[in-house]
This record gives C-alpha cells, structure tokens and sequence, in this order.
C-alpha cells in the first residue's frame, strides 16, 4: 500500500513537471510568434506610410552604335549595319517624392543624358519631369514634376543607423509592371567605398544591406521600421547583373547635402582639403604611422594650392579627427567635408609621429586646387585619347611607404570625366607599375609603351596598384 502511494506521488510530481515545461514551452512559442507578427505589422505600416511617395522613372536616350564599345569592327561587317546609326534607348528607375509640389530624388545614372523623363506615381499618374541638377561626385539628381498636395516621404538621420537594424528597400525592379516593390533585409555594414563612382573627387560611403535591390531599383528608398528614409539606393555587386546578396545605398545625410544645394543654385558647391588619402590597410600601416588601432585616414599627398597644404598638412600625416567627429575611414571623412562650403573652417586632428597634432583648416573650392600633386609627384605627361595624365613619382619609396611594395611605377594624377580612362575605372592617386609586358618606372617607360601600343589599335592590360590592392584594367588604346 505505502509503495502505491509513493508511485501515485512520484506520478502526479512527473506529471506537474512535464506538464509545467509544455506550459512554459508553448508560452515561449507563442512570445516568439507574437514577436514576428509584430515585425510584420511594421513592415506592413511602413510600406503603406512609403509606397504612395514611390515612383517609376522611365528616360529615353539617343545612342550611336560607334560609341558603344561591344559593337566592333566585326560586328557592323556582319551584320551590316551603319556605324553611325543612332537608335532610341529605352531606361527604367526609381525615386521618391520629398516635397509636395513635386520635387523628387533619384540617382544621377538614372537620369544621365536622357531626352525624356516621365515619373509614374503609385496611382498611375504620369508627369514629365525637369532636371534641376545633378551630382555626379555622389550619384545624385534632383527632379521636379509639376504637382500639388503630392505624398511625401519622411527624411530621417543616416547618421544613427545602426548595423543589424531591419531596413526595407522600395522601387521599380526589372520592368515598369514590377513598381512599387518592397524587399526587407538588414544594415550589414557602413562606410563602404566601392570604387564605382568613376569621378576624380567622388564621394562614397555607402550603407550596405541584404535586402533585395535589382536593376530599376536605383534611386528608390532604403527605409527604417520607423518610416523614415536612410538611404538612396544606388548600386549592386553581382556576377550575373541581378540581386546576389549586396545592395548599397547612399545615406541620405550626404544626398540631402547635395540636393538641398541643387535646389537652391542648380549645381553643388563643396568645400576640399585638397588631399589624396587611403584607409589603414593592415599591422604593416599601424606599425609604421604608430597607430594603436586600425583607425584613421593616411595623407598620402597634397595639392598644390590646396587648403591643406596652407594650413601646414603633410603626407604621412593620418587624419584622426575633424572638429568633433572621429574619423574611422576615407568614406567617412569623405562624406563630413562633403557638408562643407568652400570658406568653411574645420579642426584636422592628424598623428604625425605618433603625436597628435591640431591644424585650423579653411575649405577652398575645387577650381582653387592645384592639378597636381606637391608631394612625390615629379615629371607629367598626358594622354588625351586615354583622358588621363601621369606623373613621375620623385620619392622612389613612395610606394613601399604607402602600399608596402617594392616596385616602381607612375601616378594617375588627373582623369577626365567620361573618358575611357574613367569608364574603365582608372581614378586620380592609382599607380599604374605596367602596361603590357612592359615594366613602367617613368614617364619614359610610360610613354614608350603607349607608343608601341597604339599602332596596333588593341586593348592592353594595365596593372594599378592602390589602397585596394592590385588591379588589371583593360583599355584600348588608339592612334587619336
């Protein structure tokens, strides 16, 4: 009998636990379903608050096939066809409505050399858009559209965005039929300079994200779960040319600097420090400029004429600061002169030696800047038919000094805007050590390759080195 009861009492206490653990357990399913049904409630309240503010953006362009390097010399003989035909080339995008009578952001590759404009809204409404102005130093433009009591969106601070945050990205993917289109990911990272801005003074500090952003997306928002617009977005990085997992925007602190200038004059005015800089790469650097963490902004040279070279800047020096920012990155630093007006004051806080040191800087203008560089830059030479100009490093360990390499080479020191040069890449502060199979240590060498090679009318590989590491860049070059 007292064996029955201790099985009854040990039944009934298995029974209160198994039954307790399920209790909690299903408690703690139904906390976790709730959780995400509270993160769809947000993506559905911020989709409805932003989609109304998001528009199609539909450009046509005249394009002449001999300017378009994949139809070649074989091509035409093929198939006959006229070298200077031109046709109509149809282009889709996105953007988003920021004032009520009309004035809407979008990027500037969206609108670049188009004819025509037309802005479709959420509601099926079509307007011929103006340009007010471009940028293309941040891949921004600034459209208007004539319209009243239009939905707007709500501008917020990219400056607070966090990595980890959920984000959703709106626009207009692959085809006009697909508007007003919402993907949600996450930030993944901040400060990313991609390099694809083929500008000599371009600025990019790029938030990156998961959430899906194919072709005819750029120029749509990238928004936070509070409704309010973080990013423009801008660019993939993509094997096959659609969606593989990177999307970038530009924050929307730096695209509201420049399209609030663009309302306002038509054009952006920036104030430079007149410098040409790279990130810390490696131990190598912190060893070197005696940094205690990978942190910071190397000069590694300064313009003639230049703001920095007035206010007594110095290659070798490593920007830490700027008035009472810290600065972590060149897309940062980019980005907060990027706010400033040619006349501005700013606070360089550099390491120089390890110690650190204070320097009042005064902004100038981009035409008040010298076209070359004071420091380690000797002899020049231009190539017009490539849109470039090199020069002679004078101090044969600068790169060694700047990327670690012990070899030779010449500097880009000015390319210009659209040339071939540009569209393959090649920016102002690359180091270009071959060409070919020939070593380059000098303008000489630089220009004797250029010289057996455009007799033949060929692409040759030019190898660059930069804060990015090493790059094989195919150009043609030609008799012109």
């Amino acid at each position: 009998m007292l064996i029955k009861r201790y099985k009854l009492i040990a039944f009934l206490c298995l029974f209160t636990l198994v039954y307790g653990f399920s209790g909690l357990f299903a408690q703690q399913n139904y906390s976790d379903l709730n959780a995400v049904k509270n993160l769809s409630k947000a993506f559905i309240e911020v989709s409805k608050k932003v989609i109304p503010a998001v528009v199609s953006i539909s450009t046509t362009k005249s394009i002449k096939l001999s300017e378009r390097d994949a139809f070649d010399e074989w091509f035409f003989r093929f198939f006959d066809v006229p070298k200077n035909k031109e046709f109509k080339q149809q282009g889709l995008g996105s953007g988003f409505i920021i004032t009520k009578d009309g004035y809407i952001i979008t990027n500037d590759h969206v609108v670049k050399d188009a004819e025509e404009i037309i802005v479709t809204t959420s509601n099926k409404m079509e307007y011929k858009a103006k340009v007010k102005g471009t940028d293309p130093l941040t891949d921004i433009a600034l459209l208007k559209i004539d319209g009243k009591n239009l939905p707007t969106v709500v501008i917020g601070n990219s400056d607070n965005v966090e990595i980890g945050e959920w984000v959703l990205a709106f626009g207009t993917p692959f085809q006009k039929e697909l508007s007003s289109t919402v993907t949600a990911g996450i930030v993944s990272a901040r400060g990313r300079n991609l390099r694809i801005l083929h500008e000599s003074y371009a600025v990019e500090d790029f938030i990156q994200t998961d959430a899906a952003i194919n072709p005819g997306n750029s120029g749509g928002p990238l928004v936070n779960l509070d409704g309010e617009v973080i990013g423009v977005n801008s660019a993939i990085i993509s094997r096959t040319g659609t969606y593989q997992g990177y999307g970038f925007s530009i924050p929307i602190n730096l695209a509201m600097t420049a399209v609030n200038d663009l309302k306002k004059y038509g054009k952006v005015t920036r104030g430079y420090i007149g410098v040409q800089i790279r990130d810390i790469i490696n131990q190598d650097d912190m060893k070197q400029y005696k940094l205690d963490k990978p942190e910071g902004v190397i000069i590694t040279g300064i313009q003639e004429n230049s703001a920095a070279k007035e206010a007594g800047l110095k290659p070798g020096d490593v920007i830490v600061g700027i008035d009472d920012h810290q600065i972590k990155r060149v897309g940062q630093l980019q980005s907060l002169i990027a706010g400033k007006d040619p006349g501005d004051h700013v606070t360089v806080k550099v390491l120089r030696k390890g110690k650190l040191k204070k320097f009042d800087v005064v902004l100038k203008g981009k035409e008040e800047l010298g076209t070359e560089l004071v420091s380690g830059i000797g002899k020049s030479f231009n190539v017009p038919s490539l849109g470039l100009e090199i020069s002679e490093l004078k101090n044969i360990n600068y790169l060694k000094e700047n990327y670690g390499e012990n070899i030779n080479g010449v500097i880009v020191t000015k390319v210009k805007r659209k040339s071939p040069a540009a569209n393959a890449g090649i920016k102002a502060g690359d180091v270009i050590y071959k060409i070919g199979r020939y070593d380059i240590k000098s303008v000489k060498d630089f220009q004797k390759a250029i010289n057996r090679y455009k007799k033949g009318n060929r692409r040759v590989v030019f190898y660059i080195i930069n804060e990015e590491g090493t790059q094989l860049i195919p150009l043609r070059i030609t008799n012109k």
